[in-house]
């Protein structure tokens, strides 16, 4: 039994040049590199740096490149559309391929140098026989860019990736697709595949890259903590490392098995847009816009005999033994919820949440929130993911009804059609509400992910809030009007007043009243029963809040200021002063705490002083969304960093950042307890999130909703 351990890699060799590298590649002993830029394609030595051809082509600039196994031959395609297969030592081209008409994104060649594959902008891929010179297959079924290609080993099976975010595997001989796989919501910029076709990797301008297994179609690996989007990836021979390249000038070494980074290499000081590895993963390439190739030695493995470990299975009768005593454990626990005594029954939790494989335990979990609702928060522990849902993802547009010989070349990035707008939850965390783009509300049952209902809008649905119980569900639309639900029976009736699309709704606990903010500059009250307009906020428009009681509303005005309404006089009775637009609010049940975003900050009020509580500083990008617990204790941000933090705002500091989405953060919610975190993205997921607290139970009391204190 061994385990790995790989020493420092280091960089054998810098070639600098006049222009930017567009593409490189290694023969499979790492001996050679080939390097094309604009004008020239470049074959070097690596050992002594020196040039052994040079293959000029300068009236059409190179734009992709391959090399065969032995260093022998160099596949070069051009922005012209042309692709030319070198010899190398005789430094002449000996076949000429009018492939496309666009620029050649993507080459390769088989290893038996019958076959050549293009990849082009004109959406299309194209297997060519190269002892003839002629097309064999046209490969078609993306709809947009097809910007990379890979061959396996035997000239069987080939991979295309594009800007539609597919992967496809090709049989060759037929030049039938065999498999499809929706592998990105962003454009996929480069794609490997192992000699033998098992394993392709992708890399996406999402700032991932994905292991797939193509005899499935599954994903087995995503490989996350590039900050910038991958521009090319590479793959060992055996499928245990992968390299890729990013837009910030890095490129990083995987250990695929378990998915750890084991190395960066830093030397670039400007994006990388060509990586390349030999079969056996020990030497590596890199080319950058600093005009420069560097190679990499990543050494040899050192084969480490690990500790030897030996882990006795448990009996069944063991096993039973320990369920009934944690059994025990928690009928105690139980008694001690019911004496009142939380004390008690924290004590026994903790101790059994110290027991290994029982920190998450769902009925240990359960209790520990059941005790924590009597006593007094003080920090976070962990934060995990418990639902990762594809919320409002919606498939490609359909190609009928086009005329022949027509080709759809679109961007698809994940636009109006996918993004998740607004988010709303029950205070229980039971229920959510989530309103997209792509004309739909769901209903979501947080503890399974699943949504029983959906609540179909005639445009984009933009604003979304619940009731306590979840019986009602009010929404708003891109046409300006707001929509009632009972989401078992259907639509209820529609409000109308708006003249632009609605913005954010907030609405009672029991559902008899809603306030709405909308992009025409005003606010409304209305009476849900009724179906009526209360008041107008002239002057106001979103992000909007409402108290439990119903007593007072928040509003955003457009001279920037917050205001805080008593509903019943229509009395302003806090102002909060703002210097630039407010993107977000949110108000706590009892009406003490707001929490406002500008830019890049959250701002914590406190509302009856008008006096600002706490600035919280972390987001790299704009703040689109925010949320208050019950007690105002705990606040949930969300940004276009494609980030969620969350804030102890008595602590004054962020204590947890939830990573995950690859697009904007566009919404966020809370539980009242604080326990369950919901965020929503332009990417069209939805994550439901865990916030495992620590309590203190000493001289404390529940939270309960107080009156405002103006």
């Amino acid at each position: 039994m061994f385990v790995t351990a790989t020493e420092r890699a280091r960089c054998v060799r810098t070639v600098a040049g006049d222009e930017r590298v567009e593409c490189i590649a290694l023969s499979d002993s790492g001996d050679l590199v080939a390097v094309s830029d604009r004008g020239s394609t470049r074959v070097l030595d690596v050992a002594s740096g020196r040039c052994l051809q040079v293959l000029e082509d300068e009236a059409d600039p190179a734009w992709s490149l391959a090399l065969t196994s032995d260093g022998r031959f160099a596949l070069r395609g051009s922005q012209s559309g042309t692709v030319r297969l070198w010899d190398v030592e005789r430094g002449r081209a000996v076949r000429v391929l009018d492939a496309h008409t666009t620029t050649v994104e993507g080459v390769a060649v088989t290893r038996d140098l019958r076959h050549a594959l293009t990849c082009a902008r004109d959406g299309t891929a194209k297997v060519w026989d190269l002892e003839r010179a002629t097309c064999v297959h046209v490969l078609e079924g993306h709809f947009d860019i097809v910007s990379s290609v890979a061959a396996t080993a035997d000239g069987r099976f080939a991979a295309t990736a594009g800007f539609d975010g597919t992967l496809r595997l090709w049989e060759l001989a037929t030049g039938r697709c065999v498999r499809v796989v929706d592998a990105h919501r962003d454009w996929i910029w480069s794609v490997a595949l192992t000699p033998d076709g098992r394993l392709a990797l992708t890399g996406s301008q999402d700032t991932t890259a994905r292991l797939w297994d193509m005899t499935t179609g599954r994903c087995v690996r995503t490989l996350e903590g590039a900050a910038h989007y991958i521009t090319s990836v590479a793959l060992a021979a055996d499928g245990r490392f992968a390299l890729t390249g990013s837009d910030d000038g890095c490129a990083h070494l995987w250990e695929l098995p378990v998915g750890r980074c084991v190395r960066t290499l830093t030397a670039h000081g400007e994006r990388i847009n060509s990586v390349a590895l030999t079969p056996s993963g020990e030497r590596a390439a890199t080319g950058s816009d600093d005009k420069a190739v560097r190679v990499w030695e990543l050494l040899a493995e050192r084969a480490v005999p690990s500790t030897f470990a030996y882990t006795r299975p448990r009996a069944a009768r063991e096993a039973a033994r320990a369920e009934a005593l944690l059994r025990e454990e928690l009928d105690a626990v139980d008694r001690s919820l019911a004496d009142g005594d939380p004390a008690a029954a924290a004590k026994r939790l903790r101790a059994l949440r110290g027991r290994p494989g029982y920190e998450r335990h769902p009925s240990i979990l359960e209790r520990w929130r059941s005790a924590g609702r009597e006593g007094r928060r003080t920090r976070l522990m962990a934060a995990w993911p418990a639902h990762i849902i594809d919320a409002h993802h919606v498939p490609p547009l359909p190609t009928t009804g086009m005329e022949p010989g027509m080709k759809m070349i679109a961007h698809t990035q994940p636009g109006p059609s996918a993004a998740i707008r607004a988010l709303a939850v029950t205070p229980d965390g039971r229920l959510a509400l989530t309103a997209a783009g792509d004309h739909n509300a769901r209903v979501w049952d947080v503890a399974t992910g699943r949504s029983p209902y959906t609540l179909h809008h005639p445009d984009w649905a933009t604003a979304a809030a619940l009731t306590s119980d979840g019986r009602l569900a009010v929404t708003g639309g891109q046409d300006g009007k707001t929509r009632v639900w009972d989401p078992g029976a259907g639509l209820v009736r529609v409000l109308e007043g708006h003249e632009n699309a609605v913005a954010s709704i907030a609405v009672t606990p029991a559902g008899q009243i809603a306030v709405t903010g909308s992009f025409d500059s005003t606010a409304r009250l209305w009476d849900l029963e009724a179906g009526t307009c209360l008041r107008v906020f002239e002057n106001e428009r979103d992000p909007v809040g409402l108290t439990p009681d119903g007593r007072f509303a928040l509003t955003s005005g457009i001279d920037y200021a917050v205001r805080v309404w008593e509903l019943a006089t229509g009395a302003c009775v806090a102002t909060l002063e703002h210097e630039e637009h407010v993107s977000c609010a949110a108000l706590s049940p009892d009406g003490r705490i707001a929490a406002t975003a500008c830019k890049h900050a959250v701002t914590v009020w406190d509302v009856a002083s008008g006096r600002c509580e706490h600035s919280f500083e972390g987001h790299s990008s704009y703040v689109q969304a925010v949320a208050v617990t019950l007690d105002g204790c705990v606040a949930l941000s969300g940004a276009s960093d494609r980030t969620a933090r969350v804030w102890d705002i008595e602590l004054g500091r962020n204590v947890q950042t939830l990573q995950g989405h690859y697009d904007d953060v566009s919404a966020v919610a809370l539980s009242a307890d604080g326990h369950v975190a919901l965020t929503a993205s332009r990417d069209g997921e939805l994550r439901i999130w865990s916030l495992d607290w620590d309590y203190d139970f000493g001289a404390t009391a529940p939270v309960e909703i107080g009156a405002p204190r103006w």
